[in-house]
């Protein structure tokens, strides 16, 4: 156990290595870059914040559990870039509820489309 409070710390506080060389200079351990987001999530970094302000304002259970696991995803995800991955599943389900919202606001009902049809 006691070999990973060094790594553990290393993903709270900025400046502190590991003290293994060999981890340090792992890529992977690395601070994520911006250009890493778009890479991998494309649309999503737009569509993944607008779905996370939907989820907070129409609040239920779920949609909570979803923004904050979006939010220490994201601040893992920026901590280390192996942990990008955490934040995949939750970018895709903000985007879906984007998504979903959209599409039942600009649905017209079906009064509305029987009308349009009507002699």
């Amino acid at each position: 156990m006691d070999e990973c409070k060094p790594l553990v710390r290393g993903l709270f506080v900025p400046h502190t290595r590991t003290g293994n060389p060999l981890v340090d200079s792992v890529a992977e351990h690395q601070a994520t870059k911006g250009d890493v987001y778009w890479k991998y999530f494309h649309f999503t970094v737009f569509t993944a914040p607008a779905g996370m302000i939907m989820c907070l304002t129409r609040r239920t259970d779920a949609r909570i559990f979803v923004a904050a696991y979006f939010l220490v995803a994201g601040y893992f995800s920026a901590k280390m870039v192996r942990l990008v991955l955490l934040l995949g599943p939750a970018g895709g389900l903000l985007r879906t509820s984007t998504q979903t919202t959209q599409t039942t606001i600009h649905r017209p009902t079906e009064s509305a489309l029987l009308y349009e049809h009507s002699p």
